[in-house]
Parts: structure tokens; sequence; C-alpha cells
């Protein structure tokens, strides 16, 4: 990061840990929490910042670098806006690092252009973007993935995982309680009052009346217990948890998920260990806490545990088994695309020997679908653009990476299309099926990671190597394919349209502008199909955050709210250069109108030259 950067990220960061270190610990993790609210109501509220799913840890990352004041002040709705501003600040600095300074425009190469389209979206994506699961999937990860170390898990923190995600369960029900006594006793609350104002115009009460009836009158119980119950929103209390779960395991949760101001003072990059990522509750007395972000109690199970394992002794069998349980994933979501329509193979291998192996095969009339499954994570990009760019291209090329599994896919093709029939055997050395290059018309690769790999996995042309005329494979993450399968069986689609799916998305690479599967899908969808994108004559095609509501819409339509309508309509299409000129154009002539207005309003000196241009002072002219 260059000298100017990091200084401006440094003054922002001390800036915004200054601004917290007067306040409060349960009045920031209170407008964090309602922050978080506002946003389960209305996704507009959490337009104004950039990335609403990772910079309120990040603030609350900085609180627990600061102790608790002596005398704290109450950190309310002009110190977030503050602290928006801060945070938007921060997280564009990051952006910074891979722009070229004004003198180096000129001389820039090719390889300093590659490595910087490849490093900041996967810099950007990494550290900006959360877990994008709902709270179901992440459920269903924990269950899968982490429960069968149980035992291990337990050595390790004094807690399993299973027994966390019970813990979280239970204060998840205690805060919607909560939140449904607020609902529950402000509709009687509004309603008493309404019925005691219309009592008071009826008989003209004075203010003082109001309030003595009120004090006296049924009203006051209400909003009492109205506040009481609003105090106890988003809060959850050890002795709770003990009561439940006995001292134990409750405080084995509470050692590993609940966080002290002050007992983390070093902490300012976002490139840092964040633990306000890894602890979702925040004490603000003993044995009781704020959770500000509900749906934190499952991702920080999944986030602290996998690090966790990650580094323990039992790190490779972890790894191994949670390959085993990715492909094992993967056959259970196919399954509902094709369902008896379709033959399944995996686990198979190419040679009576073991070699080659492949995840799963799913053969549907006379197409194959080869699908590798990765499992590996995407990883931690540097902040250096060139050594960011080396790392991410080594670890996509590597074994565990997108290109591996696209080789391991694509060569099945390859035979196929040269004319031989293959056979492929399990893992005990038995024929299990023979391919048959005459009743095989198509093959399409499939590559499905259990992360999400953003930008690097929705657009292959960034990295992937392939012949010039092959096709790209589909890379699709485990948690967006769920969600487009529950799309498809929503509509009632079936294979033919997966298959018109991947066909037209193939030819997007290198076309698309966006780091979300989704988003592509939900277009897809909207539109009735990706042949707009295909058609369109431009270099680049930007989509826009709202192509992938559809995917939200579904979601809340099966959890029994309003019914998706498929009704395809045209999409917008306008070109980026003359909207972006149109917006530069009107922000000059804005500027210049200020500036006309300025000079007008503007009084001119008795000794100045008159404006009129006659080259005379204003008092022996236009001043007379």
């Amino acid at each position: 990061m260059e000298n100017d950067l990091y200084d401006h990220l440094i003054r922002k960061t001390k800036e915004l840990r200054d601004l917290v270190r007067k306040y409060s610990t349960e009045s920031i993790v209170g407008m964090c929490a309602a922050f978080s609210f506002r946003r389960l109501v209305s996704d507009k509220d959490g337009q104004k910042l950039i990335s609403p799913g990772r910079q309120p840890n990040f603030l609350l990352g900085l609180m627990l670098s600061t102790d608790e004041p002596e005398r704290p002040d109450q950190f309310g709705k002009e110190e977030w806006d503050t602290a928006e501003n801060l945070l938007n600040d921060i997280f564009s600095t990051y952006t910074g690092m891979f722009w070229p300074k004004p003198e180096e425009v000129g001389s820039l190469t090719e390889s300093w252009k590659q490595a910087r389209e490849v490093a900041m979206p996967a810099f950007l994506h990494y550290f900006n973007t959360g877990l994008l699961a709902s709270v179901e999937q992440v459920h269903d990860r924990i269950k899968r993935y982490l429960s069968p170390f149980d035992v291990e898990i337990k050595s390790l923190m004094g807690i399993s995982a299973s027994e966390a995600l019970a813990i979280a369960n239970f204060i998840m029900k205690d805060l919607q309680h909560a939140l449904d006594n607020v609902v529950k006793f402000s509709i009687n609350e509004k309603k008493a009052r309404i019925t005691l104002l219309d009592q008071a115009e009826r008989e003209r009460w004075d203010i003082h009346r109001i309030r003595k009836e009120a004090n006296s009158s049924n009203y006051l119980p209400l909003f009492k217990r109205l506040m009481e119950a609003t105090e106890r929103i988003s809060r959850t209390h050890l002795g709770h948890i003990r009561e439940a779960f006995g001292k134990e395991l409750s405080e084995a949760y509470w050692h590993n998920f609940v966080a002290r101001r002050g007992e983390f003072p070093d902490f300012t990059y976002l490139t840092e260990h964040n633990i306000a990522e890894e602890k979702p509750l925040f004490e603000v007395a003993a044995g009781e806490a704020i959770c500000p972000l509900p749906n934190n109690l499952f991702t920080t199970i999944l986030t602290k545990v996998e690090r966790q394992l990650s580094k323990g002794n039992d790190r490779e069998t972890y790894f191994r088994r949670r390959d085993k349980a990715l492909e094992k994933e993967v056959e259970e979501k196919i399954k509902r695309i094709f369902k008896d329509s379709a033959s399944y193979y995996a686990g198979l291998f190419e040679t009576p020997d073991l070699q080659n192996e492949h995840d799963l095969f799913v053969l549907w009339k006379n197409i194959l679908f080869v699908i590798e499954a990765k499992a590996s994570p995407p990883v931690e990009p540097f902040r250096d653009p060139d050594k960011a760019f080396t790392r991410i291209k080594r670890a996509f090329h590597s074994d565990r990476g997108i290109q591996k599994a696209y080789e391991q896919a694509d060569r099945i093709r390859k035979y196929l299309e040269l004319g031989k029939d293959l056979d492929f055997f399990n893992n005990e050395k038995k024929l299990i099926v023979t391919l048959n290059r005459k009743i095989i018309g198509k093959v399409y690769c499939i590559c499905v990671t259990r992360d999400d790999f953003g930008a690097l996995s929705v657009d292959l042309s960034l990295l992937l190597e392939k012949d010039p005329d092959g096709p790209y494979p589909w890379a699709v993450n485990i948690l967006d394919l769920e969600s487009l399968i529950d799309a498809w069986e929503y509509f009632g689609w079936g294979p033919e349209e997966i298959c018109d799916y991947v066909d037209d998305r193939s030819n997007l690479h290198g076309k698309v502008l966006t780091a979300d599967e989704l988003e592509i899908a939900g277009f897809f969808i909207k539109h009735g199909g990706l042949h707009w994108i295909i058609k369109a004559n431009a270099d680049r095609f930007f989509l826009t955050p709202d192509c992938s509501d559809v995917f939200d819409q579904i979601y809340k339509a099966q959890q029994g709210g309003e019914q998706v309508v498929y009704n395809p309509t045209e999409p917008f299409l306008g070109d980026m250069q003359e909207m972006l000129a149109e917006i530069v154009k009107e922000d000059l002539e804005d500027h210049q109108t200020k500036n006309a207005k300025v000079r007008k309003k503007r009084k001119i000196g008795r000794n100045e030259p008159c404006s009129c241009g006659s080259g005379k002072k204003y008092k022996r002219c236009c001043g007379r």
C-alpha cells in the first residue's frame, strides 16, 4: 500500500476508534442491533454501507480494542452516521491499492493490469463479503461438516459444534420471543394510547389532565410493559443458558462466544483477525450480553470451529472428510434436478488400479454431466496486488483448485470426442459403467465449490487455462447451486432448463462484470434467458445487484410470503459510458450554475474593476 493511502487509512481508522472509545458498549452494540433490525425490515436501510455484512463487525472489532469509558456517552443516530461515513472511507481506501498513480497511467504493462484485474475483485470479495447463506443453510453446514468432529472439537474448545449450535438455537429462540413481545405489547400500547387521546380530544383535556389520566389509567402499565420488553431485545443471560444446559456447558459457550471490551487491543486492519467475527455476543454486564447481529450466532460457529480444525492435529482428517461431505452434498442437490430420470455414478476411477478419480457422473438421456467437487476455500489475498495475484493463481491451479477440477472433467469430454469408450471402476476395482461415445451426444463439465470464490469462478476467463476452442465449464458454489435448484423446483423446471442455462452461461466469461452467480441466474429467470447479454453489442455487461432479488422473493414465498409469478420481461440495456458521461455533464452543469449564483451574490468592492467590462472602477461606473 502506498504511503499516502496507508497514512489515510491509519488516520481514518484512528478517527473511528477514537469515536467509539467515548461511548458505552451497550449503546454501540445496541445501534448495531438496530441497524440489523432495520435491514431485516427493509434492505434499503443497509444501502449506505458499501459492505453491510462486514462493516458492523469491523466497527465492533475496533470497539473491543478500547476500554469501557469511566463516564460513557450514548452512541446515537448522529454518531452512527459518522461511523458509517468513516467505515465507507476505510473500506474504500483498500480499493485504492489497485489503482495506478497519475504518473503511472501511461506506462502500465499487461501483466500489471492482469494482476489487478484478478487481485482486486478477489481481495474485495474475500474481505468485504460475508457468508451469503440462510440460517437453514448454515445449520446444515454445521451439522454436515463440523458435527462429525464433535469429540475433537470438544477437546479443543470445551464444547462441541452440535452443543454450540443447540445453545445458539436456544438464544435465537429467546431473542425471537423478546421481539414478538415487543410487537405484541406495542400493539396494545398503541390501542390504549389512541383511546386515551381520543377521550382527551372529546373532553378537551389540557396537557396536565392528559398526564394525570395516563398515570392513573390502564395505559401506564401497558407502557411500562412495552419499555421492559424493549430493553430485553437482543439480550441474553448466562444464568438462563445455565438453567437449560448446565454450568459446564454454558460457561464453555460463554468463554468461546462472548467478547469483552478491552480484551483485544491489537486490531487495526481489515486484513487482521477480527475477534468480533468469532464472538457474536458482547458482554455489557457480568453474565449479560447483547447479540447485535443474530445470524452471527450461527456463522461464528462455522468461522471459529473451522479455524480450530484447520490448524489442529486432525487437520488432514478434517480436510479429507470435508471433501467427501461436499461430494455427498453435491449428489444430493443434483438429484433434486434430475430425480429418477438420470443414472448416477459417484466416486469412480478411470483405471482398475484406482487412478484419476471422478466425483460424480450424471447420465441423462444422451447427455453426460461430469461434476467435480472442490472443498478448499479461497486463499486470503495479500495486500500487495502482485503478490496477491501470484498466490491466488497458484491456489486456483493447485490440485484442490478450480483449474484441476476443470482438467479432470474436460479430459472425459476430450476422450469421448475422440471416439473412445471409457470404463470406470469403483474403489473395489470392479467395473461399474462403460461410457459409450455412440450414445453420448454432449458432455457438460461442472465444478462445484464449497465456498464462494466470487469473480474468480463467475468469470473463468480471469484465470482458467483451456484450449481456445474448448467450452468453458460451469463453476458454482454449493450454496448458490442450492438456491438455483430451489428456484428451479419452485417454477417446476427440470433438466431441460438447466441445460439451457449452462449452454448460455458458458458464453458469458469475459463479458459479464459481477461477483455473484445468482445475479446471472436471476437475470436468466427475470428476463427469460441470457440471450440479451450474449447478443448485446458491448465489451462488458454490468449486472445490477437487484438481479438476484428473485431468490430472496422465492425464499420468502417458501416461508409463507407472497407468491412469485414467472413473468419474464425485456431488460433495460444502457450504454455505461453514455450514462457516466451524462452524470458528469449534469454534475458539471450543476457546479457551473452554483458558481454563477455565487458570482451574482458576491458584492463588488468600490475600488474593484466593474463587472460590466468598462475598465473603470466600480465606484466610478455602475456603482455610482
